[in-house]
């Protein structure tokens, strides 16, 4: 298992490291899917992929994700950062955000964790 999934306060964040798999993907819609389904609102998320230093996925297996991950249908619209510094996350990053264009959903990438959780926390920020 190369990634993590933790609850953070205002958003998920999803951390992927060392070899990505088409297991790790599938294991990764499912828990989101799981977690999604028992809360009222469906939070932002916050996606660190500098951590990958190999990935045994490509074009077909983050398409079929994106596609599995559009016909859910959100509570809510939804940020989702994904935070790349390196050029090979930054592509993987790029490969994301194409793919994934659920309507509900608007995909962002960051060079660092510190800008990636301030546009995350906008709008919580206008809120108060």
């Amino acid at each position: 298992m190369a990634y993590r999934i933790t609850r953070e306060l205002h958003y998920l964040r999803i951390e992927l490291f060392g070899t990505i798999t088409r297991g790790d993907l599938e294991m990764i819609a499912q828990e989101l899917a799981a977690l999604e389904g028992t809360l009222d609102v469906t939070p932002h998320r916050l996606t660190e992929v500098q951590g990958v230093i190999d990935r045994e996925i490509g074009f077909p297996e983050v398409l079929a994700l994106a596609e599995r991950r559009r016909a859910v249908r959100l509570r809510n619209p939804v940020k989702s950062a994904i935070v790349a510094a390196q050029p090979v996350s930054m592509g993987y990053a790029r490969m994301i955000q194409t793919l994934h264009n659920h309507p509900q959903v608007e995909v962002q990438i960051f060079s660092t964790l510190e800008v990636a959780e301030a546009w995350l926390m906008e709008d919580q920020a206008a809120a108060l």
